[in-house]
């Protein structure tokens, strides 16, 4: 008696749950992804926040050149380091002078060499799959602030973008509720 019917009937059986575990598993890594946008968003504000709140020469103030009313820095990275295309997904900074090659790979420096992150003291070392931007504006004694997180998370071209905004005055942060939200599982 031969094994083939019983070896088709396993195979058809077993084959949609290799799908569809495959499916998930690529789901749960781009969630995954976006709960590390949402994260360093958070974190970029708290920097903003404790420089807004910093009594300096220039008093309190966003973290943009003195003499400007806005400012803006980003994508850090670049969207031209493609993080989808480093075999874990993701971008990697490196730290040193030495150049290191490679899809996803960019200089660490890169976040110190802008006057806003640097003055911010925000930066990322670890990988990550995210560019992030960050825009400021002066409004009655406050700062206004955009954090945005985009990344095309499975190499379709298409951006997932995440992006939050908050309002800092000298005795508090109000981070907006409501989040924009395109695509965050691109």
């Amino acid at each position: 008696m031969s094994r083939t019917p019983q070896l088709l009937i396993g195979a058809l059986v077993i084959a949609p749950w290799l799908t569809i575990t495959a499916r998930d598993t690529d789901h749960a890594n781009r969630l995954g992804r976006s709960h590390e946008a949402t994260a360093k968003i958070g974190e970029i504000i708290a920097a903003v926040a404790t420089f807004h709140r910093t009594d300096g020469a220039d008093g309190r103030r966003c973290p943009h050149p003195p003499g400007q009313n806005a400012g803006s820095v980003g994508p850090t990275p670049p969207l031209s380091v493609e993080c989808h295309r480093h075999p874990s997904g993701v971008c990697q900074p490196y730290v040193g002078d030495e150049a290191r090659g490679g899809p996803g790979v960019y200089p660490a420096r890169l976040w110190s060499m802008t006057p806003m992150w640097r003055a911010i003291g925000f930066r990322l070392l670890d990988d990550h799959a995210f560019h992030y931007s960050l825009t400021t504006r002066d409004v009655d004694g406050g700062c206004v602030v955009e954090v945005e997180a985009r990344a095309d998370l499975d190499g379709d071209g298409e951006m997932s973008r995440i992006r939050a905004r908050a309002r800092l005055s000298p005795e508090n942060a109000i981070i907006d509720p409501v989040w924009d939200l395109h695509r965050p599982l691109e």
